[in-house]
């Protein structure tokens, strides 16, 4: 049997200026690192605020950080084979319209291990 989909909020200090508008969408984080965790992270908040469908790579990048422990620099992000772009939402990447979006968007966090290494103290 696979294992279940790890939940994650957090419940960190706003700061960050997230998108409020949008329609809520959960995100499905998925590693490609052979050490990560093979357990999917779903994340539908994020320092107090609602993942969106107007949330952009930025905004993705921030969370996947503070939850693989991964620097951004080090990640892309993918859907279907499929890289999300800077100034892309997540709406727009889709290219549907706000009633036809999905209750989640998987993502898959791809590690530049050249970048990675780079990154680390």
């Amino acid at each position: 049997m696979a294992p279940s989909p790890a939940d994650v909020s957090l419940a960190a200090p706003k700061g960050a200026d997230f998108p409020t508008t949008g329609r809520a969408i959960t995100v499905k984080l998925l590693s490609s690192r052979p050490d990560s965790s093979t357990v999917p992270v779903l994340i539908r908040e994020f320092q107090g605020c609602m993942v969106t469908s107007d949330w952009e790579l930025c905004h993705l990048l921030l969370a996947s950080e503070e939850i693989t422990g991964l620097p951004r620099e080090a990640q892309k992000l993918y859907h279907a084979g499929r890289e999300l772009l800077v100034g892309q939402t997540i709406r727009g990447f889709l290219g549907l319209s706000e009633h036809q979006l999905p209750a989640k968007f998987a993502l898959h966090v791809v590690v530049d291990e050249d970048r990675l290494q780079g990154a680390l103290p």
